[in-house]
């Protein structure tokens, strides 16, 4: 999953598509740091 959406991440259109995903995985973090949040989680794969 996190590889599929890596490459999506490459597009504009992508990151928001992204963004949702990690929304709905990623839960108990706040919407505030749901930029900073999967930056380092994909750049540690």
């Amino acid at each position: 999953m996190v590889v599929m959406t890596w490459s999506m991440t490459r597009d504009e259109s992508g990151r928001s598509a992204l963004k949702a995903t990690w929304t709905s995985v990623v839960v108990p973090v706040p919407r505030a740091s749901d930029e900073d949040v999967p930056v380092p989680i994909l750049q540690a794969s």
